[in-house]
């Protein structure tokens, strides 16, 4: 069964033949004179490109058929090739058990009587099995019937063979209309969500002493100083005895209040005012009295997190109320970026976002930071005289709060786009290219015209057309290949 392919069938040129032969069988060096045709077949798993001279009856045509795994786009290294030539009349085939070096297949065929044929490739390995046909293959009476040469004015063909391919990375994509959107193009900054950073304050006078420093990780309950010193004693007996006796009021309060609420005399919401005092007296003193060790104030962390500040001097003298350390909990991040004014309209359409690190060597993808959008604001911050858009993130473990990233910004979604991947691009003097595939092993520099990129990929508005392929990896060394296009190359069929 004929699946769906897309077909790059191309003939080369071929040399014209000096003179008739009278006999159907060719002399072997007239035959090996001629120019090979090609064949390029891609199917969703197989790249097919085949090579063999013209057809002639009488005459064995050898081919050196590549199959290539578009999975990781390297060769075959075993599996069975049948290649059948056949028509309503005639039928010739030949099968090789494995290739001759790894993805290359050497079948024979030849043909006795002219006409117009189909040419079908079979391939079969362990897990895989793919057929490939192409039509209007002729098979010559003699050579004199071959059409004239045609010239090559294709003078910017880049020859880059399977093999070079194989050695390298390598990939090519088909060219499609695909989803895509508008990007703004702007930076951000890594900040601490407002629910995952705390200040710790003292809640006696006395001279501090530190135990942490900025940077180091705590848990909560870790004990991150203590408050001491002569007069503490005195402030600790009235701090202590404030809370002793907030804590026996609404602890009368909630058992007197009980029974009537039991009986509904009170009202339910006047109940629960009393409970919720009680037992936030509750908490307040159990935690100061566990805090204090002769004479001594711990002071603890209360969430889990980094220092990211120390506010006071170490061995100094602290006041009541005074803050001491703050800690930001790093796994929960705030991504804050900001748009310019001219681009206000857009900003309420913003569903997704990438961002890149400093160095550039990094891109980070919403949906890879488990992230969503927070808010797009419709207010123009004071500070920058920009629009601040927010995104909260889980931090991956490159992400650290102050860090300054490059976004993009991602809105007004497009139905039908061409999109290559920045990997495609070749920038030169401040143009943009890429590499076409026109067959197996041929390519064309075409230049492209970027319409807008999301730091992943780039919307191409003029250079490139549905259907046809592009390299997405392997640019520099067709590059380096197109530099030494003077030195001769072999080719397969010889």
């Amino acid at each position: 069964m004929k699946k769906n392919l897309l077909l790059l069938f191309t003939m080369a040129c071929l040399a014209s033949c000096q003179q008739k032969q009278k006999d159907i069988n060719l002399v072997g060096s007239d035959y090996s004179a001629l120019e090979p045709l090609s064949i390029t077949v891609f199917t969703n798993k197989v790249e097919l490109f085949a090579e063999f001279r013209p057809f002639i009856i009488g005459q064995e045509t050898a081919f050196a058929a590549h199959l290539n795994d578009l999975k990781e786009f390297k060769p075959f290294p075993n599996g069975s090739l049948q290649v059948i030539l056949k028509n309503s009349i005639n039928q010739y085939e030949n099968k090789v058990d494995a290739p001759s070096v790894p993805g290359i297949y050497r079948p024979v065929i030849t043909p006795t009587e002219p006409g117009i044929y189909t040419l079908t490739f079979i391939y079969n390995n362990d897990s895989l099995s793919e057929t490939i046909t192409v039509d209007s293959i002729k098979v010559y009476q003699n050579i004199s019937e071959i059409p004239p040469a045609e010239t090559d004015n294709n003078g910017d063909k880049i020859v880059y063979l399977k093999e070079q391919a194989w050695k390298t990375t390598f990939a090519s994509e088909e060219v499609i209309e695909k989803p895509f959107y508008s990007v703004i193009s702007t930076s951000a900054r890594v900040k601490t969500q407002p629910a995952a950073e705390v200040v710790i304050s003292s809640q006696v006078s006395g001279q501090i002493n530190l135990f942490k420093v900025p940077g180091e990780t705590v848990r909560r309950g870790d004990l991150i100083g203590t408050v001491s010193g002569g007069s503490i004693e005195n402030n600790l007996n009235v701090r202590l005895n404030e809370i002793r006796i907030a804590y026996e009021k609404s602890k009368a309060d909630y058992e007197r209040t009980k029974p009537l609420a039991t009986s509904q005399t009170i009202s339910q919401k006047d109940f629960l005012e009393i409970l919720t005092k009680y037992r936030q007296d509750s908490v307040r003193y159990f935690q100061m009295t566990g805090k204090i060790t002769d004479n001594t104030v711990k002071i603890v962390a209360s969430i889990d997190g980094i220092i990211s500040d120390v506010m006071v001097n170490n061995g100094g003298y602290i006041e009541t109320g005074l803050p001491v350390v703050r800690i930001s909990n790093s796994n929960d991040l705030l991504i804050e970026a900001f748009v310019n004014q001219s681009d206000h309209k857009n900003v309420p359409g913003i569903f997704d976002a990438n961002f890149k690190d400093p160095s550039g060597t990094m891109t980070f993808t919403l949906s890879s930071l488990n992230g969503k959008v927070r808010s797009t604001g419709a207010f123009v911050n004071d500070n920058s005289l920009r629009i601040p858009v927010s995104f909260t993130v889980r931090n991956n473990g490159d992400l650290i709060p102050g860090m300054f990233l490059e976004a993009y910004l991602m809105t007004n979604p497009k139905e039908k786009a061409i999109v290559v991947p920045f990997s495609a691009l070749l920038e030169e003097q401040g143009k943009y290219y890429v590499y076409v595939e026109i067959e197996g092993e041929s390519f064309m520099k075409r230049q492209v015209t970027i319409a807008g990129n999301d730091g992943l990929n780039a919307e191409i508005s003029s250079g490139l057309k549905p259907g046809e392929r592009v390299v997405t990896k392997g640019v520099q060394p067709i590059k380096l290949s197109s530099m030494a296009a003077g030195l001769p190359l072999h080719g397969h069929t010889h």
